[in-house]
């Protein structure tokens, strides 16, 4: 109550995805901050306070785990507390890896347990495999594909 008229809410993530802790305070003009586990939040380019109005928010482009914690927006006599989990992103099943014959096309696909991960790469001998005429990559929900034609 007092300076804030909606707390923050608990947020869960996976790794690599964007968190968002926000509130709103009851006066637009009133300056709060930010802290995490106690501290004044360390922003960076990957790490931004926003204030629209009277909505204050704490935007995390790219969660990574030592992102988890207690996180307090303070204003006036007033704070509101919330925690952020960041979770690993797993490889939950690897659904077909097909090996073919010379001058055929190879799939591989596996599902992860979560949507919408970012920075999931394909590495061949230890090289990140870009889409080309030869490569294709295809990502729905949780299932990651890469295509491999004309095999060789």
């Amino acid at each position: 109550g007092g300076a804030i008229n909606r707390p923050l809410q608990d947020v869960t993530v996976a790794e690599s995805q964007t968190a968002e802790l926000e509130c709103e305070v009851a006066n637009p003009t009133a300056e709060g901050k930010w802290l995490k586990d106690g501290q004044l939040v360390d922003f960076s380019d990957n790490v931004k306070h926003v204030k629209n109005l009277a909505v204050r928010r704490l935007v995390i482009t790219i969660t990574r785990p030592q992102d988890i914690g207690e996180y307090t927006y303070q204003v006036a006599n007033s704070k509101t507390t919330a925690i952020l989990r960041v979770e690993a992103v797993k490889v939950k099943k690897t659904l077909k890896n097909q090996t073919v014959t010379e001058t055929q096309e190879a799939e591989f696909s596996l599902e992860l347990s979560h949507k919408n991960v970012k920075d999931s790469q394909w590495i061949k001998n230890g090289v990140e495999i870009q889409p080309s005429e030869k490569y294709e990559i295809t990502i729905d929900g949780m299932v990651h594909t890469l295509k491999i034609k004309n095999c060789d």
